[in-house]
């Protein structure tokens, strides 16, 4: 044969091969990589020379029908050198990098002659009509040419990347452009898309399998499957349908995220977390707020998305059948690789300092994308555009070498926002129009179903619905008002308060206004009692540690140690610091020299009020409204309580069931003893009624006329006229019957009065029995049964008591007082035993005076005044002996009042205030 035919044949089984690559495998006009043909990229490739890039080839394989040169297959092979992108050493590469933009690189195919196949070849020359003999190539290679440009690719150009070079010509960044063959993500001329599916929707009958017999207008020769032009596009849609029954984000991700384990983690392991509340608007309806954070953490993995609090906006209110959902952004791939560097907490920086931080924020969370969901690290810090901090060490096997390693990043916190404009917001949408995708977390669904009240159900642990004004717990199915109706304030509260059941209990609130330090003195104080008054409470200032505390009777002391030159608003700070820590008090500072307290009870108490303190003032805000409790404990839960209800209500119906006086007296034939009567009674005989057994066995009585006395004789009641007789003036007590019948040996008399004798029921009397020792006048005591008891009044020196039918006179007589040695003291002084009255000036200066020793002078009785405003009097004793159980050798007594006065009398080891 001669050259074009050989030319001929090779040229025909060409196009056989295209035609097969064009119409079977990639479809008309189709060029893909099937293999290699990747750009090195690896340490120190970014941020340096582009000329400095490899295209690695071995074993690379392409199917190029769009080349303007035929010869669709081609194969590298195995162990061929890498490369390089220089025109300069590299005869393949055609063009060069420009810097300052982006650069576009290709392959195209090209034919040329192999001068290792050359042979004798013999040739006709017609003009001569003879034949000649060459040695000539006998073929051509078909080979390719690497092409850089800076405009996009030519049509004919089969894509590899583009290359990012920044002004100073170093690379900046490189992206895969390469259409492959066996992806189901496309690429090319156009950005790559990564989450391409097979477009089964946009074929008229994709998605339809049409009958294979047709007896109307619809064809049998399309529908379903008969749409597949290539072999490209089956491997197209049997990847897509892989992704679908998996519902992964890439068909090929069962493993690293995909959406089955998305399925489980948002359904098994996402559990919704947080505290404070969250409310359905009284006013405005599907208008939910909540106070605090709400988290929705992965069970068995760092990843937690918190949704911010939104204690009062107007950002989510929802139509009825809207839902208020979020779009996760999660197993997001960071350019570039990420080096994973171990250390207490671990970093993960950019391999090439590349910026990457833009997108995350501290909360965000980061791990290695081979890794699963459980290998998440949460950033605690942002720390520059190319480093974050964890919160936590990296697990060994999370850390990386120099080359780092493909990661991804999931964000962790998301908000409310009244435009939502990206994937941090809450969107609000119709329930169908939800989009409906692996990573949308559904928080709110508004359903009324009808109804005239608007409900708002809640996704995760809080569940269920929260209708109209309702407020619950977060992560709690108790709503707030039925915890405030079993008297509940919160679902942690074990004991119920049960100070205000019948009166609503409100807190009291004052405001305090603090001055500077100027204008206090040392030992100023002011006073605050808590609820129902149990304690008081005095807070005092030590002033540049002078100590002298006001020693304020009856009061708990509170210093708050200022010194001079403090402002108002560090004098608050520390003031609220004292009035937190006393237990009973609640206090905010305003930061503006003001302090808001609020008592820590609800109930009443004193007004809180200023002694002496300068420029201090004190105004309540809310007087505390609350009633004491009878029978009930505070610190009791709901069921004790019902249970102690239970007690009383059992002991009150007892008692009124209950016989007061059930008594018998029986008759016997000799010696009678107590309780019993000789035999025979005859009739007439007064019998005196037996004493109350159930009352400290005193005598009983019963009021005459009455009717409360009910007689008995062997079991069977006797009439009042007929068979016995009442002993006494009608309406006065009597404690004795008369019988009608006579009453024989045997016979049993019971005696009884109903109800109960407390205050008087029925016809009980008191009587009054002196308990004290001393006989000039009775003091009521107490009541044993029906017996009124009373202490007795005893004389003291100088004093006399009389007692008259109605009347108690307390007489005294002079008792030899008089003043102490030189009257008016103004200076410290000693007392004596001699001594009785000491008035003190305190015009000029503080003066203390001191108590003799007390067992010395038993039933010693001293009177001391201070007759001056200024300064402070003090009142000591000697070997630490104490006054009001008070060490005043220690901490003497202050009196700081005009004209206030102090009785003091020894009882041999101390000292007491009378």
């Amino acid at each position: 044969m001669d050259v074009p035919t050989i030319r001929s044949i090779e040229s025909a089984v060409s196009f056989d091969f295209d035609s097969v690559s064009a119409n079977v495998l990639t479809g008309e006009g189709k060029s893909y990589i099937v293999r290699g043909f990747e750009i090195s990229v690896t340490s120190g490739v970014i941020g340096n020379s582009p000329n400095s890039l490899q295209l690695l080839v071995s074993n690379s394989a392409l199917l190029h029908g769009t080349s303007l040169t035929s010869g669709t297959f081609y194969n590298v092979p195995t162990g061929t050198a890498p490369e390089l992108l220089n025109s300069t050493v590299n005869p393949k590469v055609v063009g060069s990098f420009v810097t300052g933009t982006t650069n576009y690189i290709g392959i195209e195919f090209n034919r040329a002659v192999d001068p290792s196949t050359s042979g004798q070849v013999y040739l006709w020359n017609p003009a001569t009509s003879t034949e000649i003999s060459k040695n000539l190539p006998l073929a051509e290679v078909l080979s390719y040419n690497i092409i850089i440009t800076s405009t996009s690719w030519a049509a004919n150009v089969l894509p590899i990347a583009t290359v990012v070079v920044n002004s100073g010509g170093a690379v900046a960044s490189i992206t895969d452009n390469r259409p492959m063959y066996l992806r189901l993500g496309t690429a090319g001329a156009n950005t790559p898309n990564p989450f391409y599916s097979y477009p089964w929707n946009n074929q008229a009958e994709g998605r339809v399998e049409n009958p294979y017999t047709s007896t109307s207008s619809l064809s049998p020769f399309h529908g379903g499957d008969k749409q597949i032009q290539s072999l490209k596009e089956w491997m197209d849609a049997m990847m897509t349908s892989l992704k679908e029954i998996k519902g992964t984000t890439y068909w090929y991700g069962a493993n690293t995220g995909g959406s089955i384990l998305k399925l489980r983690s948002d359904v098994s392991n996402l559990m919704m977390t947080g505290k404070g509340n969250i409310s359905h608007s009284v006013s405005v309806p599907g208008r939910i707020d909540w106070s605090d954070d709400i988290y929705f953490n992965f069970i068995g993995s760092n990843l937690s998305y918190k949704i911010l609090a939104n204690p009062a906006s107007t950002d989510i209110t929802l139509p009825d059948d809207y839902v208020a959902y979020i779009n996760l952004v999660r197993g997001v791939t960071v350019v570039p690789n990420l080096i994973f560097s171990a250390g207490s907490p671990g970093t993960a920086t950019s391999v090439g300092a590349v910026s990457w931080t833009n997108n995350v924020q501290a909360g965000d969370f980061v791990k290695i994308s081979a890794n699963d969901d459980t290998h998440y690290y949460k950033i605690a810090t942002i720390n520059n555009a190319t480093t974050v901090t964890f919160t936590t060490a990296l697990a060994p096997a999370d850390t990386t070498d120099s080359n780092g390693a493909i990661s991804q990043y999931a964000w962790g916190t998301y908000q409310t926002d009244p435009s939502p404009s990206t994937n941090r917001h809450i969107y609000i949408a119709k329930r169908n129009a939800v989009p409906f995708t692996e990573d949308v977390l559904w928080l709110l669904l508004r359903e009324d179903n009808g109804g005239s009240i608007a409900k708002v159900y809640i996704r995760g642990g809080s569940g269920g619905d929260l209708q109209q004004g309702e407020t619950r717990q977060i992560s709690d199915e108790t709503s707030q008002e039925v915890l405030a109706y079993i008297g509940s304030p919160s679902e942690t509260i074990t004991t119920p308060d049960y100070t205000d059941a019948s009166t609503t209990g409100i807190h009291e609130v004052f405001t305090i206004t603090v001055p500077n330090a100027a204008a206090i003195t040392s030992g100023q104080y002011f006073t605050a009692h808590s609820v129902k008054d149990s304690t008081i409470q005095y807070f005092w200032y030590n002033k540049d540690s002078a100590n002298n505390n006001p020693l304020v009777p009856g009061a708990v002391s509170n210093p708050i140690a200022i010194t001079t030159g403090m402002t108002n608003l560090q004098v608050a700070v520390l003031t609220n610091t004292a009035l937190n820590s006393s237990g009973y008090f609640n206090s905010h500072n305003n930061l503006n020299g003001t302090l808001t307290v609020t008592l820590s009870q609800v109930g009443t108490a004193t007004d809180a009020a200023n002694f002496n303190v300068g420029s201090l003032s004190i105004v309540v805000n809310t007087q505390g409204v609350g009633t004491p409790n009878y029978y009930l404990n505070d610190g009791d839960n709901l069921t004790k309580g019902i249970k102690t209800l239970d007690q009383q209500i059992g002991s009150l119906m007892a008692s009124v069931n209950q016989k007061q006086y059930e008594e018998k007296l029986t008759v016997v034939a000799s010696s009678p003893s107590t309780n019993q009567l000789l035999a025979p009674v005859s009739p007439s005989t007064n019998i005196t009624i037996p004493v109350n057994t159930r009352n400290s066995n005193i005598q009983q009585t019963y009021i005459v006329g009455a009717g409360t006395l009910e007689v008995y004789l062997n079991g069977q009641k006797l009439f009042l006229g007929d068979d016995y007789n009442e002993v006494g003036t009608v309406g006065t007590a009597s404690t004795q019957i008369s019988n009608i019948e006579q009453f024989e040996d045997t016979d049993v008399i019971s005696f009884e009065i109903a109800g109960n004798g407390v205050g008087g029921i029925g016809s009980t009397t008191y009587t009054a029995a002196n308990l004290g020792t001393y006989p000039d006048v009775n003091v009521f005591s107490q009541i044993a049964g029906t017996e009124l008891q009373f202490r007795s009044l005893k004389a003291g020196s100088n004093i006399t008591l009389t007692q008259s039918t109605n009347e108690v006179l307390i007489s005294s007589s002079a008792g030899g007082v008089s003043l102490a040695s030189g009257n008016i003291y103004t200076s410290n002084y000693s007392l004596l035993a001699s001594d009785d009255i000491a008035l003190v000036d305190t015009t000029t200066t503080s003066i203390t005076i001191t108590l003799p020793d007390a067992s010395t002078c038993p039933g010693k009785i001293f009177y001391v005044k201070k007759i001056a405003l200024a300064n402070t009097l003090y009142i000591k004793s000697v070997l630490s002996q104490s006054l009001d159980q008070v060490d005043v050798d220690m901490t003497p007594y202050a009196m700081t009042i005009l004209l206030d006065s102090i009785t003091i009398t020894s009882v041999g080891s101390a000292w007491w205030i009378i």
